[in-house]
């Protein structure tokens, strides 16, 4: 925002022992506040990445109490099984693209679940996709629209 020195949008790429957590951060409002939020969270998914991926998002609002918190997405790529488990809280969005047998862009799009890491936490409940070579993971704040992804040949 014009004014404000401090941003609240982070993001994580972890390595942890099968793979990689991957994760988008937007604490709540603007400024340092925000950005408190942010860094709180990037030091709790450094510290706690070899969770699984809804006990480290527990982790992340049990250490965000206090603060604004944060909307956030986060996503365990897993190179053994060849998988990816996601999960999104707050005004985030993920989507998976990749080329469809025919070349199209086929799109598979996180569930989006309301509340704010920190202050009202859903239920939590990781979805599970099967990642195939070519494979686009692409996270966003509340700040991009899915026009500024759509790829065309």
């Amino acid at each position: 925002m014009p004014g404000q020195k401090d941003s609240g949008d982070l993001h994580a790429v972890i390595a942890v022992p099968l793979g990689l957590l991957v994760a988008v951060v937007d604490g709540v409002g603007h400024g340092y506040e925000a950005a408190v939020a942010a860094r709180v969270t990037m030091i709790t998914l450094k510290e706690e990445a070899h969770l699984p991926l809804p006990r480290l998002i527990e982790r992340c609002h049990e250490a965000l109490r206090g603060t604004r918190g944060v909307a956030m997405c986060a996503a365990c790529l897993n190179w053994r099984d060849e998988s990816m488990n996601w999960l999104s809280v707050g005004n985030v969005m993920g989507v998976l693209l990749r080329a469809g047998a025919d070349g199209s862009l086929e799109r598979e799009h996180i569930l989006a679940r309301g509340g704010v890491v920190g202050h009202r936490l859903p239920p939590l409940r990781a979805s599970t996709l099967r990642l195939h070579p070519g494979d686009l993971l692409v996270f966003a704040t509340d700040g991009l629209r899915e026009q500024c992804y759509t790829l065309t040949h």
